[in-house]
Formats: structure tokens, sequence, C-alpha cells
């Protein structure tokens, strides 16, 4: 027997969504800038990695605040742009945030730039022309004069340095440079000079012999040389960023008076050691679902951090900071949060859980991210109703359509599995009543009459919408009361009596008139009339119904009376005009 396989190769690609924001290598960086920079010249390039790819890499830039109409960023290759002229004796400090956006997440950097001083203003003094009167006989070394020049640059551009320009042949005046001020260098004498004109330039900062640039392998402008040829860092170096500069640093000198300048050039090979400056950065979503009867040991979700440090310096263990209940637990080193504990939506919908991430540096840096853990609902629990027994009483001739009573039932579940619909499932045989799937609400549906069903024991029964419908049941006890809706009835009507003539013993009673009335309580309570026929008075009515004969009957003289009695119940027959009668032959 001979047996082929054959082998067959899926490619499986994954497409990225948008789940990383676009991230600044620091949260803030200082800046210096010369003033007087040119309108529209770039300052820098602002750049915003962002780890996803294709659409969801592509970032904008924007200023939020602070630029004050001196500063713009251009969108796209996020080249920091000064608009307009700047003026340190304006303003010296600007402080703006700057936002990098994907389209669906964002970070912020604040960049605070400190405007540089250029030497663009010119010493001036506080007076045009100074006149002091010196004494003759004042002793050499003393203080004669003083003036003042001031200078609104700032450091060595606004340090001012007093230089006689004209001065007396015999120098008998000092000028110190700094202060200003003239002291008498010997004895003066009247008869032989009276006066002196002196003039006295005020100069700011003297330059250096030597001027030191950058010219080349520093686009971000993160170097700078002093006056002294000393190398300097203006700006947070970022190894993940990179790693090496290679600087050409040019040297020229400042004649004075300005003439041919002489160059050199020498390069500065700078190669950047990884420091732990860099926390760890999660990549892991904020959100996660699980159903609440999650079995125990489940991987909930996965933490994820990256580090863009090397080494050790890189290497990221996990925690949970203040487990809730004992429920969940986190993997140290894979980051994997499993649960620990039961899960009852009922009790706890939802967790929010904090994992830090801690890299192996010395000292190590951490960071944490909030995760959300939303409990999904499973049919769980059943409707239950506010009562186990609804009473109602209502009367017999409640109208059809009448609410008589609402019943109510509550499931601590959500969405369809705690959507309750109500049924009559028992004693509506008849369909008398009927209820309102969504309110519980009941309702007479058919005219009842107590006389034929005087109670109802009615079955309600609640269900919910889950997938597996779970139930209660309740028990709705109607009572119909009585209204006056039977005429009384006399079952025997009419009546024949024989009376003796000339009876000895009078009121006789000769009959006991009884009539029925099919209603309930006051309703049914009767009261009888001599209505007819007793025009001689010989006989009497009780209220009860009891006929007696009150005179003594002549046979000869009437042998025949009809007499017309009625039954009246206590309440509503009185207003419907005519009441039940019945006729009453006596015969002697």
């Amino acid at each position: 027997m001979h047996c082929f396989f054959l082998s067959l190769q899926v490619e499986i690609t994954l497409q990225d969504i948008n789940d990383n924001p676009p991230v600044f290598p620091t949260d803030t960086l200082d800046l210096t800038v010369e003033e007087n920079i040119g309108d529209g010249s770039k300052i820098m390039q602002l750049t915003a990695m962002d780890a996803d790819e294709g659409a969801n890499a592509l970032v904008t830039y924007t200023i939020i605040s602070g630029a004050d109409d001196s500063f713009r960023i251009d969108p796209e290759s996020g080249d920091l742009i000064a608009t307009k002229r700047l003026d340190r004796e304006r303003r010296s400090k600007y402080s703006l945030l700057v936002r990098a956006d994907d389209g669906l997440q964002s970070s912020d950097m604040r960049i605070n730039i400190t405007v540089s001083d250029v030497n663009d203003h010119t010493p001036r003094f506080s007076r045009p022309v100074y006149s002091f009167d010196i004494p003759e006989d004042t002793t050499p070394g003393s203080l004669v004069a003083a003036i003042l020049a001031t200078d609104d640059d700032s450091g060595v551009n606004g340090e001012i340095t007093y230089i006689v320009n004209e001065d007396d042949e015999d120098g008998i005046f000092f000028l110190n440079p700094v202060t200003g001020v003239f002291n008498l260098t010997r004895m003066l004498d009247y008869e032989a000079q009276q006066y002196y004109i002196l003039t006295v330039r005020a100069e700011d900062g003297i330059n250096s012999h030597l001027a030191y640039s950058i010219a080349s392998g520093d686009s971000l402008g993160q170097f700078t040389v002093d006056k002294n040829g000393v190398l300097k860092v203006l700006k947070a170096l970022d190894r993940e960023s990179q790693s090496f500069y290679n600087l050409v640093v040019q040297v020229h000198d400042l004649p004075q008076p300005p003439a041919s300048r002489f160059t050199s050039t020498a390069q500065v090979s700078i190669i950047l050691l990884d420091v732990n400056d860099n926390p760890p950065t999660f990549l892991s979503p904020k959100l996660t679902y699980i159903p609440e009867n999650t079995p125990i040991d489940t991987v909930v979700f996965k933490a994820q951090a990256t580090d863009p440090d090397s080494g050790p310096n890189s290497y990221i263990e996990y925690t949970l900071l203040n487990p809730l209940g004992n429920k969940f637990s986190i993997g140290t080193i894979d980051g994997e949060v499993r649960l620990t504990g039961e899960l009852d939506r009922e009790e706890v919908s939802n967790y929010t859980l904090t994992v830090v991430a801690t890299d192996k540096g010395q000292p190590s840096l951490s960071s944490s991210t909030e995760v959300v853990v939303m409990v999904l609902d499973i049919n769980d629990n059943n409707p239950v109703f506010a009562q186990a027994m609804y009473k109602v009483e209502i009367n017999e001739n409640t109208l059809t359509g009448t609410d008589i009573t609402q019943v109510l039932a509550a499931d601590r579940d959500e969405g369809t599995n705690g959507q309750v619909r109500y049924g009559i499932i028992g004693g509506n045989a008849n369909q008398e009543f009927r209820i309102d799937s969504v309110t519980g609400a009941i309702t007479v549906a058919k005219p009842l009459d107590r006389e034929k069903t005087p109670n109802y024991l009615l079955t309600v029964q609640a269900t919910d919408r889950g997938s597996t419908p779970r139930t209660d049941t309740s028990t709705v006890s109607i009572v119909l009361l009585d209204s006056n809706d039977f005429v009384p009835v006399f079952e025997l009507s009419p009546y024949s009596v024989n009376v003796p003539e000339n009876l000895g013993a009078l009121p006789r009673t000769i009959l006991q008139v009884v009539a029925r009335d099919d209603d309930q309580g006051s309703n049914s309570k009767l009261s009888y009339v001599l209505f007819g026929g007793n025009e001689d008075n010989a006989f009497t009515l009780s209220a009860s119904g009891e006929l007696q004969v009150t005179q003594s009957l002549d046979r000869e003289t009437k042998e025949h009376f009809v007499l017309l009695i009625t039954a009246t119940d206590s309440v509503a027959l009185k207003w419907m005009g005519v009441p039940e009668a019945t006729g009453v032959e006596v015969f002697n």
C-alpha cells in the first residue's frame, strides 16, 4: 500500500490597527535661539515616532499653545519655524505645547525656548553733556565726577567699558573703565588751566580674538562651541534617536578693525553610551472584556511594554499595583494577566488594574498603565417578583380596558438577559384579564360578573430574554366587589291567602312574603311596602314582609281583597323608579 502526502503553505499577514500613539523622544525640550533670527527661519525639526505602519503611522504636528504668533510648525515635516523676527528685549522666553497626532491618538511635548541676546543695541549715556565744578585744592585721588551709560543687551553684550577718547595730554584725570568714575591724579592749578574738555566713549562687549562654530554634522542644533573653544551640549541627547555624531568645528579669527579672516576646521566624533533614561512604554490596550463565568487561570489580557534603552536597561518586569480582591495575577516576565478568583458581574461589573512595568537599569525606571476589565453578563439570575402575591379588590362593573394593578419583577442581569416580559399562565381560562408584556399592567379584558365568578387567582410569569430564558411566578388574587345590578324577585308571586272572618285576637299574622336579590351585602337587603289594595286599612305589612290582619273581617261585607306589595333593596333600585311588586289575594 502506498501513502501519498500533500503539503500546503499558508501565509498569514497581520493587518495593522492604530493602537500606538506617536511618541516624542522627550516630554520637555529646552532650546536656545538667538534673537533677530530671520522671518521664516527653520529652528529645528521635531520628530515623533509611531510604532504603527502605513496610514496609521502618518503624524501631523501642531502647536497647541504658547506660540504668540512668533512660531509655527510645518504639519507634515515637523519643522519649527520663526514667523517673525525675534527680539529678546521684547520677550526672552517662550513655552510651546506641541502635539503629534496620527489621526486617532496623540502625544504632547513642551518646548521651552530661551531667546539669547545678540549685540543689537548701542550703549546710551544718561546725558549728552556732563559738567562738573572742581575746587583747585582738591586732593589727588579724590573722586571728582561720574558718568553713566546703559545698554539694553544682556550678558557681555550689555557690559559697558568706558574709554577716554580725547584726553588731556598730562593725564590729570583717570577714568575707571568699569564704573565710569573719574579720579584726580595730581594737583590742579586754576591759574595754569581753568577747564578741561574730555570726550568719553562707551563700548559694549569686546570681541574675542577667535570665534568658533560648528560647520556641519549638527542639523538639529544640539551642540555649540563657546568663545574659548569648549564644545557644549545645548539640548538633551538621546542615544535611542541618534547614537553617533560626526561634527566639523570651524575656528576663525576676529581681527580689529575687520580684515581678511583666516579659518581652520577640526573633525569631532561623538559616540553616545546608553544610560537608563527611558522608562518602559506600554503598547497594550487599556480596555478588555471577559464573561463573568470565565474559568480561573484564564489569561485575561497580556500587558506589553517596550524600552528603547539597551542591555539590562531595556529588560522589563511586570507587577500589579494593589491587586483587587485577589482576582488577578500577572506574569513577571510575560506580562500575562490571569484570573485567580471567580467573577460575579452583579457584584462587581468592572475592575481597574494598574500594571507597572519596571526596567532592570541602575537605578531602575518604571511606568504604569490602567487597564479596565469589563465583566460581561451571562444569564445567571432569575427575574424576581417584588411580591409573591398581589391582592386586588375591584367592582364587578369595572369597565373593560381599566388597569387594576401592576406587577413588577427585577432581573439583576443586564442587556437582554435582564429584560423581563410578563404573561398570565393560569387562572384566566375565559380571558377576563390581560397583562401588558412590557409594563406588567393587568387590565380588565371582558365584562365581569360577581354573581357568576366572585374571585380569580391568576398565575403571572416573568421571563427574561436570555438565550436560555429564566422565569419566576407570582399570584394575583382578584376579588370582585358587588354592584347593585340585580332586581329583587318574588319567587312565589302572586300569593293567595284564606283568612276566616271575625277573627278573635288581632292583629294576626297571615302571611310572610319573601323576595330574592342576588346582589351581596347592603345591595341584597330588602324592605317591603304595602303599596295598594288596603283602602280599608284592614292590613299592615312590616318592613321584613310580615302581613297582618288588624281588623275583624266580614265576608258578607267584602269577601276578597287584592293587595299590592313591593320589595326594594337598600341602594340603587330606590333610584330606578318602579320597584319589584307582587300581588296578594286575601279570601275570607
